[in-house]
């Protein structure tokens, strides 16, 4: 069994910390994709569903680059993931799938429901800013 989220929503994590810690001011395209050691178009990758969501502007030009436009302490982890990974399936257990359901439950069925619930809960209650504190951005 693997639990872990995709590359992009760690770097998006910590591209929200980032901008952060840089106030109102605009964090231009290349510096931050040299903080989050990533190139730029992989970059626009990693930020693209922050902007649909709210969260980042951006603009071009010369003063141009990324600004956060969301309050980190009003989001939580849970709210990150499935910004960027897509909506978390709340159905599937963890044998068969939601459209092809195993005919009956099998003996871990309660157990692992009980356990994503309780990770879920985990991430929904812990907010961007507040797991951020303990957790240092790379390359520092």
């Amino acid at each position: 069994m693997q639990l872990h989220l995709d590359q992009r929503t760690e770097l998006a994590y910590q591209a929200l910390l980032l901008l952060e810690g840089s106030g109102p001011d605009y964090v231009t395209g290349s510096d931050l994709a040299d903080r989050l050691q990533i190139t730029p178009d992989y970059l626009t990758k990693v930020v693209a569903p922050l902007s649909r969501a709210g969260w980042v502007v951006s603009t071009t030009g010369p003063s141009g680059g990324y600004r956060l436009s969301a309050n980190l302490e009003e989001l939580c982890i849970l709210d990150l993931v499935e910004a960027v990974e897509g909506r978390v399936d709340r159905e599937r257990c963890m044998h068969g799938d939601s459209r092809n359901p195993a005919p009956e439950l099998c003996t871990l069925h309660e157990p692992w429901v009980r356990a994503r619930d309780a990770l879920l809960a985990e991430l929904e209650e812990t907010p961007i800013a507040v797991a951020g504190l303990s957790s240092p951005t790379k390359g520092e």
